[in-house]
């Protein structure tokens, strides 16, 4: 009679432990998310695939979202200023975006065939988990920025007024931010060139 109830008990308890880990599999918030590390001024790694600033080709980066061309692209005129010195030039640039789900790839050059990617820019999405840093993630409320990202170089790391919009190009890396209440939520990220020389 012992006996039997040892196995019954065991059983019950067999039955239970397989319960839990079927239900903690099944409402892992994180199964199905695809996951981005960002690296500032390198690029990205997409899952398995790396993306890199300024070595990735548009073909390349295609052939990694499984994507067809079918991005346009655009011409711009563009006045640049080199703190410096204060003096001013132009420039003409070709540029295409190539977009994944809400991830937007810039591609700039003088000529069609020869774009490199400057910038990398991720929107919050409940499909994606984006790691930036070990204590700052994507659409993260109140991220500790300013503890782990500092001002090195004021002609070319800006914080507006607001604390909303962080631009630290000398690490090549921008963050931007929505407010809500008293609390403010990371919305988006932006990897580009480290900005050692003029713009």
């Amino acid at each position: 009679m012992k006996k039997r109830k040892t196995i019954l008990s065991f059983l019950i308890l067999t039955v239970f432990v397989l319960s839990l880990v079927t239900f903690s599999c099944t409402t892992n918030p994180t199964e199905g998310k695809n996951k981005i590390v960002i690296y500032s001024g390198v690029g990205i790694s997409l899952n398995n695939d790396s993306i890199f600033i300024n070595k990735t080709s548009a073909e390349e980066l295609l052939q990694i979202l499984q994507q067809k061309d079918t991005f346009s692209i655009t011409k711009k005129h563009s006045e640049l200023f080199d703190p410096k010195n204060g003096e001013e030039s132009s420039i003409d640039e070709i540029i295409k975006h190539i977009s994944h789900k809400g991830i937007d790839f810039e591609y700039k050059g003088k000529i069609k065939e020869k774009l490199s990617l400057e910038n990398i820019t991720i929107k919050a999405n409940p499909d994606f988990l984006v790691f930036i840093h070990d204590s700052i993630s994507l659409g993260q409320i109140n991220p500790p920025i300013e503890k782990f990202y500092e001002l090195k170089s004021e002609s070319y790391d800006l914080i507006s007024d607001n604390n909303l919009v962080y631009h630290f190009y000398s690490k090549g890396i921008s963050f931007r931010l929505d407010s809500f209440s008293k609390s403010r939520k990371l919305s988006e990220v932006t990897v580009h060139f480290k900005h050692v020389g003029a713009w």
